[in-house]
């Protein structure tokens, strides 16, 4: 847990201070290209904000601070080669929506489109760009520098950065749904580093997995408060996931409410767990099945408060088939998330349906905290249809979690309908099977 450290003291910093990194968030309207050059050279004087920077002038800032550059006008797939050439970061210039500055720190390539970019703007901060997005704002103008005489300390200021902008965008996207790709990041390390000695090693047969297979292991715990008492569920899930898909089974079990009850604690049958994700980013579509047994009456005291919400607290009495659509909009997630529970007949009992709303927000590249509402309809007895007659219930949620190598821990507060509370704490570890 040496990790741990760094982790609980970068809540000590700002959110603007670690947004804005290397590049000094600009204190004026026209003050961008000022902002990005003192990331890279230090001024010989005070500059007046108040005119802006021509791509001239920024070049020439840039030599005489004695950094070497190049203003050049570059097309998109020209700036990728001139990154695979290891020449990063590069000061580019905005046209749309308006005249702009910015440090492109590196590119991570993609299978599904044109890649990542990872940014530092005065105006945004870091911030992680799909190429459509950077091909809308890019002007066609670049000015590349002479990434040998950046000197050391400013290029690890750099890569550091972008690591740390990537991995926020890789929260964000497992969260809507495990779409984060395994591609690296392209971002050059500096030039005075030392290459490590090949170590050869004995060959020794291993399983054919997929490179990015994964085993999941998540445990979860939560307290729900109500009328009838205090219970609690507890879970623990084990999945297979490779790419964008997995499948795996659930664990449930369910303390009923009050002091030893009959069925205190009652482990329940498995759940068979199926998900999928289509991520043409960054927008990301997935679809979940639960396949579960009949549910016993401490599971339906204990999902009561959650009514049909499966979306948020991750309870659900029955099969449920789940469709969800998120937006990345870096350093936010929007997500929809639509919920249909026991509408087919693997399970008797009342069915419903929910509609959830969330917006994460990633803090940093390690903490997200996560706000949601969901909208849901349950029918009143087994019978199907809206004519069977149901209820109408409403929820809202709050969720913090971190991430850190391997591990992500959270935990959230819900409401019940019948007035009370849930607390969940819950655990996910990844296991690769390289």
């Amino acid at each position: 847990m040496h990790d741990l450290m760094p982790v609980f003291l970068a809540l000590l910093v700002s959110r603007r201070e670690l947004r804005f990194d290397p590049v000094a968030e600009q204190s004026g309207p026209l003050d961008c290209g000022y902002a990005v050059a003192r990331a890279l050279v230090e001024l010989d004087a005070p500059r007046d904000a108040s005119r802006g920077l021509t791509l001239g002038a920024f070049a020439s800032l840039l030599e005489r601070g004695g950094l070497p550059a190049r203003a050049l006008r570059l097309s998109l797939p020209e700036i990728d080669e001139v990154l695979d050439r290891g020449f990063s970061p590069i000061v580019i210039n905005y046209e749309h929506p308006s005249r702009h500055w910015a440090l492109l720190l590196g590119k991570r390539s993609g299978s599904r489109g044109p890649g990542l970019y990872g940014l530092s703007d005065p105006a945004r901060g870091l911030e992680v760009l799909d190429g459509g997005e950077l091909a809308g704002r890019f002007g066609g103008v670049a000015i590349v520098i002479d990434t040998a005489s950046l000197g050391r300390g400013k290029q690890l200021e750099a890569v550091q950065a972008g690591e740390r902008a990537f991995a926020r965008w890789d929260g964000l996207a497992r969260l809507a749904g495990g779409a984060a790709a395994a591609a690296p990041v392209a971002i050059s390390a500096p030039r005075a580093a030392v290459p490590r000695a090949a170590v050869p090693r004995a060959a020794v047969p291993r399983v054919a997995w997929p490179k990015d297979a994964a085993l999941d292991l998540s445990p979860s715990l939560a307290f729900e408060s109500g009328i009838s008492g205090l219970a609690a569920d507890a879970r623990f899930s084990v999945s297979l996931r490779s790419g964008l898909t997995s499948m795996g089974l659930e664990l449930p079990v369910v303390f009923s409410p009050g002091v030893g009850g009959r069925e205190s604690p009652l482990v329940e049958l498995p759940r068979i767990l199926f998900a999928a994700a289509i991520a043409p980013l960054p927008w990301v579509a997935t679809l979940a099945f639960t396949i579960a047994p009949p549910a016993t009456a401490a599971r339906v005291w204990a999902d009561a408060g959650a009514g049909t919400r499966g979306g948020q607290t991750g309870s659900d009495s029955g099969s449920s088939v789940r469709i969800g659509l998120a937006r990345i909009m870096d350093p936010l997630l929007l997500e929809i998330v639509g919920t249909v529970m026991d509408s087919c007949v693997l399970t008797p009992g009342p069915w419903g349906c929910s509609v959830a709303i969330k917006a994460t927000e990633a803090v940093s590249e390690r903490f997200f905290l996560a706000l949601g509402s969901e909208l849901g309809w349950q029918a009143a007895g087994p019978g199907r249809g809206l004519a069977a007659g149901g209820s109408w219930s409403e929820s809202v949620s709050i969720v913090f979690s971190m991430r850190l190598d391997g591990w992500s821990l959270g935990f959230g507060f819900s409401d019940r309908d019948d007035g009370g509370r849930v607390l969940r704490f819950s655990g996910d570890y990844e296991l690769r099977l390289e």
